[in-house]
C-alpha cells in the first residue's frame, strides 16, 4: 500500500516537474517507478541454470512486455538485463501449454508485436546475448503463436525479429514464411508496417531469382498503398531494396523520387550507396542530386583501423612483392574504404579486401555466405572500374588453406 501511495505521489511530481523544471524529483521518481515495475517480477532458473521470469498465462506475458517495455523506455539497461529473462520465460510458459490455442489471431498480432519490440532493444547493442537469445526465439517463433503466416502481421514480425538478430530461421520456419510470402503481401496496407516485411531478406541465403521473386511481389504493393511514408521507413526500405534487388531499388526511387533526395540530403549514412548504385551501375540521371557532394566528410587518418588480420595480410602481400596503398578512401564515393589498393601496367586498378567474420551471414543449414553489402559494394567499384578480389578469414586458418589461397590470388593477379 505503502508503494502505492508513493507511486502515486511520484507520478503527480512527474507531471509538475514538467511545468517545474524539477529534474532531480523527476529522475528520482522515474527510478522508482522503474524499480516497482521489475522488483515484483519472480524469476526463476531453467535446467540450464538460465534465468526467467515466471509468467501465469501468454495473456499475462503481453501484458508484462508491454506495460514493462513502456516503463523503461528511459531506463535500456534495465530493459536489456530483462530481456532475455522475459523471453526464456515465453519458452517455459509454451513449453508447459505445448501451444498458443487460447489465443485468437488478434492475441497472437499483439504478442509477436511486443516480442518484435523488445528485441528492437539490441540494435542499440548488437552483441548482447545474441546467440543465447537466438536460441530463445527460434522456439517462440516456432511455436503455435507464429504458426498462421498467412497472416499479414506475424508475417511482419517474424521477418523483423530475424533481422534484429541479424540470422536466418531454421529452415522449416523459413519454408513457411516463404510459401505465404506473395499471397501474405498482398493484405498488408499500411506503409510503416509494409518495409518490415522485407527486413529479413538481406540475412537470407537465397537466389537472385528468389529475392527478385520477392521484391517484385513487394513492389507491386507497394505501389497500391495510399497512406505517406515517414521519412525512416522510406530509407530504410529503399536500402533494403537496393540491397536485395537494384532493379526494384530503381522503381522504388522513381516513385519516390523527390521525397527520397530530400531525405538523403539531411541523412546520407543509410542510403549513400543505393544513391551511389543507381549512379553508376544503371547510370541513372538522378536530377538536382550530386553523389559526389554527399559522400561521408572523413579523413583516412579518423577512420584507420586496422586489424590484427588487416597487418597479418598486409606482411603477406608485400612479401609478395606488391606495392600497395592501405585504407584508402575511393576518390569518388569516400563512404567506401579499400582495405588494399594497388595499380598494375597503369591501367589495372585492383582492391584486396580481407573479410572477418562480420562479412558473413550464415544459412538455415549453419553454411557461411557473403553478405549483400560487400556485394553491391564491389559491384559499385567495378562500375567505377575497380576489381575487387576478397580473402575470407577462414581461408588463412591454416598453412594449406593459405597456400591455395596464395595461388588463387597470383591466378587473378596475373589474369587479363
Amino acid at each position: 500500500m505503502q508503494s502505492y501511495k508513493i507511486g502515486k505521489l511520484c507520478i503527480l511530481i512527474l507531471v509538475a516537474s514538467w511545468f517545474l523544471k524539477l529534474d532531480a524529483y523527476a529522475n528520482y521518481c522515474s527510478s522508482f517507478l522503474t524499480a516497482s515495475a521489475t522488483n515484483s517480477v519472480k524469476l526463476n532458473t531453467d535446467k540450464d541454470g538460465n534465468q526467467y521470469i515466471v509468467f501465469s498465462d501468454l495473456s499475462s506475458a503481453t501484458q508484462f512486455l508491454i506495460r514493462t517495455h513502456k516503463q523503461t523506455r528511459d531506463n535500456l539497461e534495465e530493459r536489456l538485463r530483462l530481456l532475455y529473462p522475459a523471453m526464456n520465460g515465453l519458452v517455459q510458459l509454451l513449453g508447459k501449454q505445448s501451444s498458443a490455442t487460447e489465443l485468437t489471431n488478434r492475441d497472437k498480432n499483439v504478442l509477436s508485436g511486443a516480442i518484435d519490440m523488445w528485441l528492437q532493444t539490441i540494435s542499440s547493442d548488437r552483441y548482447f546475448q545474441t546467440d543465447q537469445l537466438h536460441d530463445v526465439i527460434v522456439k517462440i517463433t516456432g511455436s503455435n503463436i507464429f504458426s498462421p503466416m498467412a497472416n499479414p502481421v506475424l508475417l511482419i514480425n517474424f521477418s523483423h525479429i530475424y533481422s534484429l538478430l541479424r540470422q536466418s530461421p531454421p529452415a522449416q520456419q523459413l519454408r513457411s514464411w516463404l510459401k505465404h510470402f506473395k499471397a501474405t503481401v498482398k493484405k498488408i496496407e499500411p506503409s510503416n508496417l509494409h518495409h518490415k516485411a522485407l527486413s529479413m531478406v538481406p540475412y537470407l541465403d537465397l537466389s537472385a531469382a528468389e529475392r527478385a521473386e520477392l521484391a517484385n511481389a513487394w513492389i507491386k504493393q507497394e505501389a497500391v498503398i495510399d497512406d505517406e511514408w515517414s521519412d525512416s521507413m522510406l530509407e530504410l526500405a529503399f536500402k533494403n531494396l537496393y540491397l536485395i534487388h537494384p532493379p526494384s531499388a530503381l522503381k522504388f526511387y522513381k516513385r519516390h523520387r523527390s521525397k527520397l533526395q530530400l531525405i538523403d540530403l539531411n541523412n546520407p549514412e543509410i542510403t549513400i550507396r543505393a544513391f551511389a548504385y543507381l549512379k553508376y551501375v544503371y547510370n541513372e540521371n538522378v536530377p538536382e542530386f550530386d553523389i559526389d557532394i554527399l559522400s561521408f566528410n572523413f579523413s583516412p587518418d579518423s577512420k584507420f583501423n586496422p586489424s590484427k588480420l588487416e597487418d597479418s595480410v598486409y606482411s603477406w602481400l608485400k612479401g609478395l612483392g606488391l606495392s600497395l596503398d592501405r585504407n584508402v578512401l575511393d576518390p569518388v564515393i569516400s563512404s567506401i574504404e579499400l582495405d588494399f589498393f594497388l595499380t598494375i601496367n597503369e591501367a589495372r586498378r585492383l582492391n584486396i579486401e580481407v573479410d572477418g567474420p562480420h562479412h558473413f551471414h550464415v544459412n538455415a543449414s549453419g553454411q557461411r555466405f557473403q553478405r549483400l553489402e560487400d556485394i553491391r559494394r564491389d559491384e559499385i567499384l567495378n562500375a567505377l572500374g575497380i576489381e575487387t578480389y576478397r580473402i575470407p578469414y577462414s581461408s588463412l586458418n591454416d598453412r594449406s588453406t593459405a597456400e591455395s589461397e596464395e595461388l588463387k590470388l597470383i591466378e587473378f593477379l596475373v589474369s587479363d
